[in-house]
């Protein structure tokens, strides 16, 4: 099995699924409850949370744990509409975020809210400029994801952040889920005020995230008027074994990115290659790509017919965001602005720490056979 579906889903690393196990087993009981086994599962909560605030260089106190990132997204956008001042209802974001952002985006316009969708070129190049030259006086929010799900291309987030220093009353929020793998997360220098993470983007346990939030921010409220209690954002009883696990994971990625960076840089490179010489049309951007990330497009083909015939030879590749893989059309290489052809033709390669650069020989020789299948019953 060649597995290059990563930014859909990661398989979970053992070790973290020994460290679910543990805790979940050992560590059950409600962090709530009062008891000496309460009080262990609210020591481990808690390790956790400081665990992954050192990881991530911020204070404990500015870490909740979510049940993942899309409800991350929604609960800053939405309660940073519910907090904004008197006569501004206006948020700057991208045309090419992925859809948590971008559905609790559209039922606030529903509500009366304006949202400025900035593009990138047609290389899927993103400029600071263009985000910072969107702001109005009505302006509240910007929302910018740092690097793209579809094409890997990396978001000037540093550089919005800088532009966002003069205006101290507009709230900055950065999805990082597609970047905690393989790029450093800016929080601090990047002027970030809210920040996103997915357990599963980096074999963690799915239904987990982070959601970091500045210091002095009141923290966004799900349901009415509640707080956050405890570290976790939503109501209920925690799952400490997933925060946990999460934590865990997180280590894990911090350990092995350099030398995960440098395996899977060389892998796309060579497919790059590999694939431009078999016809393919790369979307990804040349300059500023996460490396684990690599969208080809086979001009002719649809890149639902090629992700079926890999699949019948152990090749498992994606489309677009698996949460709108049935939509008709990329939204993505849509505001690339890119021809009907590329964008139905295209495919999303993306790798998982397990992969070693000799794999593309093989990748690439499955693709032959892939595209042979194909071309024999056109």
């Amino acid at each position: 099995m060649l597995y290059l579906d990563a930014a859909a889903t990661t398989p979970p690393w053992p070790e973290v699924v020994e460290a679910y196990a543990r805790a979940w087993q050992e560590r059950f009981a409600h962090p709530g409850s009062p008891h000496e086994l309460g009080l262990r599962a609210a020591e481990l909560l808690d390790a956790a949370r400081r665990q992954v605030a050192e990881l991530l260089g911020v204070e404990p106190e500015e870490v909740l744990f979510t049940n993942g990132a899309t409800e991350a997204n929604a609960a800053v956008i939405l309660g940073a509409a519910s907090s904004a001042p008197e006569g501004r209802r206006h948020i700057v974001t991208t045309a090419v975020e992925h859809p948590s952002v971008l559905e609790p985006l559209a039922r606030l316009e529903r509500r009366g809210f304006r949202v400025t969708y900035v593009a990138p070129d047609r290389s899927g190049t993103l400029w600071a400029r263009d985000v910072l030259a969107a702001l109005t006086p009505e302006t509240f929010l910007v929302s910018v994801m740092y690097v793209n799900h579809e094409t890997g291309s990396i978001h000037p987030v540093e550089e919005i952040g800088a532009g966002l220093r003069d205006r101290p009353n507009v709230r900055f929020h950065v999805d990082a889920v597609q970047a905690a793998a393989v790029l450093p997360l800016p929080i601090r220098t990047a002027r970030i005020d809210y920040l996103t993470l997915s357990g599963h983007k980096i074999h963690g346990p799915r239904r987990t995230g982070i959601l970091f939030v500045r210091k002095g921010l009141p923290p966004p409220r799900l349901y009415g008027d509640g707080v956050p209690e405890g570290g976790v954002l939503h109501p209920g009883t925690p799952d400490v074994a997933a925060a946990a696990a999460f934590a865990r994971a997180l280590r894990l990625t911090e350990e092995r990115r350099t030398a995960f960076v440098e395996r899977v840089r060389d892998l796309s490179e060579r497919l790059r290659e590999g694939l431009e010489a078999r016809g393919a049309v790369v979307l990804s951007p040349r300059l500023a790509r996460a490396p684990h990330i690599l969208n080809v497009s086979f001009p002719g083909m649809r890149g639902e017919v090629l992700v079926r015939a890999l699949s019948a030879h152990g090749v498992y590749v994606g489309t677009r965001s698996a949460c709108r893989s049935r939509a008709p059309r990329s939204h993505v290489l849509t505001a690339m602005r890119l021809p009907g052809e590329l964008i139905s033709g295209s495919i999303r390669l993306s790798f998982a720490e397990d992969l070693e650069p000799d794999a593309a020989e093989e990748i690439l020789s499955r693709f032959d056979r892939a595209l042979r299948d194909l071309r024999s019953r056109s």
